[in-house]
């Protein structure tokens, strides 16, 4: 029989396997839940914002990766930024999604959506 210590061990590496995947349909569905339309200029703040924190998150996992800024920096930005990246990516997804969806036709978004699979 498995301990309650082992089952909880198991449940943690399986979600420190899979966080960034967690992380980028969190902010998937954060998104979907307050992207309204892609012209409004509130929504255009969001995307503005999810960009920022790409861009942020980029350079800041540079500096952790490059080890600049001390041992105790290098940890956190090396664990925190890709998930920071992960959520806005998520975020630009459904904005890039939803766009492409509502303003081509079928046979565009078929070739754009299979194009993008390889």
């Amino acid at each position: 029989m498995i301990s309650q210590v082992e089952q909880k061990s198991n449940h943690l590496s399986f979600f420190k396997r899979h966080w960034l995947t967690v992380v980028f349909l969190f902010g998937f569905v954060t998104d979907y839940l307050l992207l309204n339309r892609v012209d409004d200029t509130l929504d255009n703040i969001i995307l503005l914002t999810y960009v920022t924190l790409a861009t942020l998150s980029i350079i800041l996992f540079y500096v952790g990766v490059s080890e600049k800024w001390g041992e105790w920096w290098t940890v956190k930005l090396r664990y925190y930024m890709p998930m920071l990246m992960q959520y806005s990516f998520g975020g630009l997804f459904v904005w890039h999604v939803d766009f492409l969806w509502s303003k081509w036709g079928l046979a565009s978004k078929c070739a754009i959506f299979y194009s993008s699979l390889f």
